[in-house]
């Protein structure tokens, strides 16, 4: 398996992947994102099956809105969190009073 590393020049900076057993190694190609990317993590399967848990509004470390209004019961008082999705990110609110 090989490790990156990145190695400095007198005048820039570049990627290189090593082996730590045998000193083989392998140039990174340059300005490929694909090529280059070590590790990546993918938070939208996870967002997007988010479900709101209506005991989220028992909650003391969530943020609370006194200027939102429920559409269900006309009550003034919500939980606000946020969901990241693929392309934004959602402002979640929970009525305290019909949840």
């Amino acid at each position: 398996m090989l490790d990156a590393k990145e190695h400095k020049d007198d005048k820039h900076r570049f990627l290189k992947f090593e082996c730590k057993l045998c000193n083989y190694y392998w140039d990174a190609p340059e300005l490929s994102e694909v090529d280059n990317c070590v590790y990546r993590t993918d938070f939208t399967m996870r967002a997007e099956n988010l479900q709101v848990d209506p005991e989220c509004v028992n909650d003391p470390t969530l943020a609370r809105r006194q200027d939102v209004i429920c559409k269900h019961c006309g009550h003034h008082e919500a939980v606000n969190y946020t969901q990241p999705t693929k392309d934004r990110m959602k402002l979640i609110f929970v009525c305290t009073a019909c949840k």
